[in-house]
């Protein structure tokens, strides 16, 4: 993805219809170089230094990716955790929007790749003009002022600390008109007694000539999906900074390739604000490519007391053979 000439057609604040525009060569990626290598290589002209949140209510930028799908990962316990691997592909920053200009303090982030001949005129003008990658989605984040990201700088997996809880938006999948048993959870109607064509129906919706109307908000029959869900609190398991993945616990809304907007969890602010890198991860170069969450000392599944051995006061360390209840491994089966 690069640029070197671009033919505009039509009114352009910057060349006349028909005129060949010369653009200095957006960042590009040789096919001999990693994406780990192409991203540090970009960021390298900038110069962020790693800053202390102010209080609790300092607000970091969130991120953009693409749904890629679910998978499990299993920890040395043989614990099976299910998770959702998210894309950050080229997240770069497109626009700052501060208070004195904006009236509020905004980054806009763009995510993915999309043809120069689909983008507006006006995009192309600021493309151009910033020496931006061409973006297929743009979507705009709050943040505090101390946390601002300086133009074109991309983020990377590293955002987001292993062990930390995010909020994941998207738009659900649509799963067109469904009855009220679907979308609504509703029992519905006996299946015999006197029930004729009626046991998926909701039932009743209203009263008498008083109040002579349907309440406003009613569960009904409706079209279902296809609309903002958020799934909170999701823990980030793993990160893959060669590809660009990261994976949170848990679902995620929205089909596979659909976009996912990532912020830091609203309702674990207490529990993390003070360990979060503000206002991103600014020494990548001190982390592998791949890393996964710690795995727990103790086996998950591994209680060290047994029902049994409760109910007979004996000890683990005292015996091996704590697990047997006595009472049962005396019983002789050849009697039954």
């Amino acid at each position: 993805f690069g640029l070197k000439g671009l033919r505009i057609l039509g009114r352009c604040p910057l060349a006349a219809r028909g005129v060949i525009m010369q653009a200095k060569p957006a960042p590009f990626r040789s096919l001999d170089m990693t994406y780990r290598e192409f991203v540090r290589q970009h960021n390298s002209k900038f110069d962020i230094q790693k800053q202390n949140p102010i209080n609790r209510d300092s607000v970091r930028c969130g991120a953009l990716a693409y749904k890629q799908g679910m998978t499990t990962i299993f920890t040395k316990w043989g614990q099976g955790l299910p998770c959702t691997v998210l894309q950050m592909d080229r997240v770069q920053v497109t626009m700052v929007k501060t208070a004195e200009k904006y009236g509020y303090d905004n980054l806009q982030l763009g995510v993915g790749e999309m043809k120069m001949k689909r983008a507006k005129k006006p995009q192309i003008g600021h493309l151009l003009k910033h020496n931006l990658l061409q973006s297929r989605h743009l979507k705009e984040f709050p943040i505090t002022p101390e946390n601002a990201l300086p133009l074109g700088y991309i983020l990377t997996p590293l955002h987001f600390k292993l062990g930390q809880f995010v909020d994941c938006k998207a738009i659900s999948k649509g799963k067109g008109f469904c009855g009220v048993m679907k979308r609504w959870n509703f029992k519905g109607q006996p299946a015999t007694h006197g029930v004729s064509l009626a046991h998926r129906s909701p039932g009743s919706i209203g009263q008498c000539e008083f109040p002579g109307k349907v309440f406003k908000g009613k569960k009904m029959a409706g079209n279902m999906g296809n609309e903002s869900a958020c799934h909170w609190s999701s823990k980030v398991l793993k990160y893959d900074l060669e590809k660009s993945l990261l994976y949170v616990k848990g679902p995620v809304p929205g089909p596979a390739r659909g976009l996912v907007w990532i912020r830091d969890s609203l309702k674990k602010v207490d529990k993390q604000w003070r360990f979060l890198d503000y206002p991103t991860c600014t020494n990548v170069d001190d982390y592998p490519d791949q890393d996964f969450l710690p795995m727990e000392e103790e086996d998950p599944f591994e209680s060290g007391w047994h029902d049994n051995s409760i109910k007979m006061g004996r000890n683990q360390d005292e015996d091996d053979d704590y697990w047997v209840d006595e009472s049962i491994a005396d019983v002789d089966l050849k009697d039954e």
